[in-house]
C-alpha cells in the first residue's frame, strides 16, 4: 500500500526517504506527530527496488537505513518443451522477475492438450517444480513432440498455478 512507519527517532529529528536513489523529502521533524509517509506505487519499477530513509538529529549527525525487495506483479509466462517420456509433457514457466513458483498443483482438469492432427489429450496428474520452474503434465495417452500444437490451462477455483509473489498465470 505503500505507507512507511517511521518509529525510533527523537524528537527534532529531520527524515527523507529515497527510492531507487531519487530523494524525496518527508518535508516534517519528527518526533512530535509526522510518523508515515504513503509512497505512490509509480515511484516503484517492477523488479528490484532499494527504499532508503535517512535521519539527521539536532546536532546534523545522519544515518541511513536501507532495504531491497522484488515487485513482482506480472503473471508468468508458459513455454511448452518436448515430452520427457511417451506420456509426459514439460511446461517451462517463465516468471521475468524470478520469483518462482508457488508449491502448489493444480488439478489435472486444468490442463487440455490439443495436437495437430485434431485430437484432444486429457491430462492425468500434475506435478509442480517451484525449484526449477517446470509443470510435468502426465497424459492419459501418448502424444509425440511432433504432434503436440497447445496446451490449455483453465484456471481451477482452487489449486492455481502462481509465482511465490501470488501473480496467477
Amino acid at each position: 500500500n505503500g505507507l512507511v512507519n517511521i518509529t525510533g527517532l527523537e524528537g527534532g529529528d529531520k527524515w527523507q526517504y529515497s527510492i531507487n536513489g531519487s530523494t524525496y523529502n518527508a518535508g516534517a521533524t519528527l518526533g512530535s506527530t509526522v510518523t508515515t509517509a504513503t509512497m505512490a506505487a509509480s515511484l516503484f519499477s517492477q523488479g528490484s527496488n532499494t527504499i532508503s530513509i535517512l535521519e539527521t538529529d539536532v546536532a546534523g549527525n545522519t544515518v541511513t537505513n536501507s532495504f531491497t525487495y522484488t515487485l513482482d506483479t506480472v503473471a508468468p509466462s508458459v513455454v511448452v518443451t518436448k515430452p520427457i517420456s511417451h506420456n509426459q509433457l514439460q511446461l517451462y514457466v517463465d516468471d521475468a522477475y524470478g520469483s518462482g513458483l508457488a508449491s502448489i498443483n493444480p488439478p489435472p482438469s486444468a490442463y487440455t492438450v490439443h495436437t495437430s492432427d485434431g485430437l484432444t489429450v486429457n491430462v492425468t496428474s500434475v506435478s509442480v517444480s517451484s525449484s526449477s520452474s517446470i509443470i510435468t503434465l502426465t497424459l492419459a495417452s501418448y502424444a509425440s513432440s511432433l504432434t503436440v500444437t497447445s496446451v490449455d490451462y483453465t484456471q481451477p477455483t482452487a489449486n492455481a498455478v502462481a509465482d511465490i509473489a501470488g501473480n496467477l498465470m
